[in-house]
């Protein structure tokens, strides 16, 4: 019942300071100078008293911020990237948790983005150049090919699947609409696909995070069973829920998964 109040209620924009460029006192200090009040929330967030757009805030323009929320973040700050290595963004666009490995790695880190949609991996592109992250690397294709497009091994690869949003009702009002057993099901079989695919350009010790904005176990933990199962060299070390209950924001499920040395 607390979900489905939760669902029910307008969400608040929630913003993630870009910790190359200013702290979070700083933004919040920047918004209250132009009317918002700012709240700040989970490790690295602020969530703003803001209704629209927003497009026009001085702190996203500026690269001091990006919108992302707090369920959202936990799969780049899962993978624990680091300077020097090697990552790989699957299903990347719009480009907020590409940003965020970038930048959790201190900008010293290259990060291959891919998207099979173009006009959206040009969002990516967009989103580095404001944050002023170089290190950032978008390339259009299908992430269920990435083995036959990628001549390397990663260290670290995210893969964000596509879901049926079922842990972000409240911002995602027409998901209600559209979800059915029979979306879960063939969702689940193209989220499989694309974790093995993952699964096959992480070098041996790298590190596999897995994501959804959904809480349906059949996208989730079900699909991660399944993986392992197909591919014992992998070991799931983390699997998680966020509840939107439980941070205020959007909600969605984070899998830590190692490709044995």
């Amino acid at each position: 019942m607390r979900l489905l109040d939760h669902d029910n209620r307008a969400p608040a924009t929630t913003l993630r300071v870009n910790s190359l460029r200013a702290s979070r006192d700083e933004v919040v200090e920047r918004l209250a100078r132009e009317g918002h009040w700012g709240k700040p929330v989970g490790k690295a967030h602020i969530a703003l008293d803001h209704r629209g757009s927003p497009a026009g805030l001085s702190v996203l323009r500026e690269g001091l911020a990006t919108v992302q929320g707090i369920a959202a973040s936990e799969a780049a700050m899962l993978l624990e990237p680091r300077p020097g290595q090697l990552l790989l963004d699957l299903c990347a666009a719009p480009g907020s948790k590409t940003a965020q490995l970038a930048e959790l790695a201190a900008n010293q880190a290259t990060v291959v983005a891919i998207d099979a949609s173009v006009s959206r991996l040009r969002m990516v592109g967009e989103n580095a150049e404001r944050l002023g992250l170089a290190t950032i690397w978008p390339v259009a294709a299908d992430a269920a090919q990435c083995e036959s497009v990628l001549a390397t091994r990663f260290d670290g690869v995210l893969l964000d699947a596509p879901c049926s949003n079922t842990a972000v009702l409240a911002r995602r009002v027409e998901c209600r609409w559209r979800v059915s057993q029979e979306s879960i099901e063939h969702l689940a079989e193209v989220q499989k696909g694309l974790l093995l695919a993952a699964a096959e350009v992480l070098r041996p010790g790298g590190r596999l995070v897995y994501s959804t904005c959904s809480l349906e176990p059949e996208e989730n933990e079900q699909v991660v069973q399944s993986v392992c199962s197909a591919r014992p060299d992998l070991r799931l070390e983390v699997s998680k829920y966020l509840l939107p209950t439980e941070t205020g924001d959007d909600g969605g499920y984070v899998a830590l998964l190692r490709r044995k040395e």
